[in-house]
């Protein structure tokens, strides 16, 4: 990440900040139960 990129960063919205963690969240346990289940 570059410098030129902070700006960005910082005028997100902290609430989509929060919805775009918890949709990795869930990712995340979607694809472990998958793997759980797979093997």
């Amino acid at each position: 990440m570059t410098s030129a990129t902070s700006p960005i960063i910082l005028k997100w919205d902290p609430k989509s900040l929060e919805i775009r963690t918890l949709t990795v969240e869930r990712l995340l346990e979607f694809f472990s139960t998958m793997l759980l289940t797979s093997s």
